[in-house]
C-alpha cells in the first residue's frame, strides 16, 4: 500500500539556464520512478516556445504513464497551458476547476480519481498566483473541495507562498504538509541553489509520509527542484 508521489513545475521545458529540452525533463521524472506525478506549467501545443508541444502526452508516452491535463490558459481550440498529471494508476475520471480573473492569469485545478490496490484515492493539482486576493480566494475553493472528499486526498501544486504563512496554516489546520511530517525544510526555488519552499505536497489522515525530499538529479532541467514523497495508506 506505498505509492511515491512526484511534483514538478516544469516552466515548459525551459532550465534556469534557459535552454528549453524536453529530454532533460524526461531523465528528472525517469529517474524519480513516481507512480503518480503533478507537473505545473505545461504546455499543450501552446506556442513556438515549446514547438507546439503536447508536452503531457509526449512525457507520458516515454514514461508508458496515463495522463490528464487541465488547461488554465488558452490561445485556441488546441494551444492550452496549464497542469498534468501522470498516474501509473489506472484514472477512474478527472474534473478541471477553471479559475478565470481579470486581473491576473486564469489559474485551475485539475482533479484526479484514481484506483490504488482496489481503492480510489483522489489527487488535486494546481499552481496559485500571487495576487493575495485571487491565493486566497482559490485557497479558500481547494479547500472546501478537499474536505468535503470521502476518498484519501493527496494535495500538491506551485503554491506560491512560505511556510508558516495564513495560506500555509489553513491547509496544515486540515490536511499534512510532508516537509512537516519529517521535519524539514524542503526548499524547492530558485533551482540551482533553492532558497524558498514555494512547492508544496499535503496529504489527508489516511496517510502516513514515510518520505519526503528534494530531488536534483538534474537542476537546470527546470527553475524549480522535484518534491518527492513516500507515502503509505493506512487500511
Amino acid at each position: 500500500m506505498r505509492l511515491k508521489v512526484m511534483l514538478l513545475n516544469m516552466h515548459h521545458g525551459r532550465g534556469c539556464d534557459g535552454r528549453w529540452d524536453m529530454e532533460r525533463v524526461l531523465h528528472v521524472l525517469r529517474t524519480a520512478k513516481a507512480d503518480v506525478i503533478g507537473l505545473n506549467e505545461v504546455d499543450r501545443c501552446f506556442s513556438r516556445r515549446s514547438c507546439y508541444l503536447d508536452q503531457a502526452h509526449w512525457l507520458a508516452q516515454r514514461l508508458g504513464m496515463h495522463h490528464l491535463f487541465g488547461k488554465a490558459q488558452t490561445l485556441g481550440p488546441d494551444r492550452q497551458f496549464g497542469n498534468a498529471i501522470l498516474s501509473r494508476l489506472p484514472i477512474l475520471a478527472s474534473q478541471n476547476h477553471l479559475f478565470r480573473s481579470r486581473i491576473a492569469e486564469n489559474r485551475s485545478l485539475l482533479e484526479a480519481k484514481l484506483k490504488f490496490h482496489g481503492r480510489a484515492i483522489k489527487v488535486y493539482l494546481s499552481h496559485l498566483p500571487l495576487n493575495p486576493w485571487l491565493h486566497r480566494k482559490q485557497t479558500d475553493f481547494i479547500l472546501h473541495r478537499v474536505t468535503q472528499e470521502t476518498h484519501p486526498v493527496i494535495l500538491m501544486g506551485n503554491w506560491n507562498m512560505r511556510p508558516d504563512s495564513a495560506a500555509w496554516r489553513k491547509l496544515s489546520s486540515h490536511l499534512t504538509d510532508i516537509s512537516r511530517a519529517k521535519g524539514k525544510k524542503l526548499l524547492t526555488y530558485p533551482a540551482p541553489h533553492p532558497r524558498w519552499q514555494l512547492d508544496y505536497i499535503f496529504v489527508s489522515p489516511e496517510w502516513r509520509v514515510i518520505q519526503a525530499e528534494v530531488s536534483t538529479p538534474l537542476p537546470q532541467g527546470s527553475d524549480h527542484l522535484p518534491l518527492i514523497a513516500k507515502l503509505r495508506l493506512d487500511d
